[in-house]
């Protein structure tokens, strides 16, 4: 089962700020993990969290 976390849940998750995941979707650039919009409210599915901090770690370690 999916499960969603509502953008502050999903900030504290990643240790970030509420601000700079919604600056990161307005912005589009794809710097930001996945959201799922549910109804009229933005969810992040805790698996894509997952996979962007992986992302995240190999990016790292390729510009080394």
């Amino acid at each position: 089962m999916k499960r969603l976390l509502k953008t502050a849940e999903a900030a504290e998750y990643l240790g970030l700020s509420i601000r700079t995941l919604e600056n990161w979707r307005y912005q589009g650039k794809g710097r930001g993990p996945k959201v799922t919009p549910l109804d009229r409210t933005i969810r992040y599915d805790l698996r894509d969290l997952d996979v962007w901090i992986e992302e995240q770690k190999e990016s790292a370690t390729e510009t080394k």
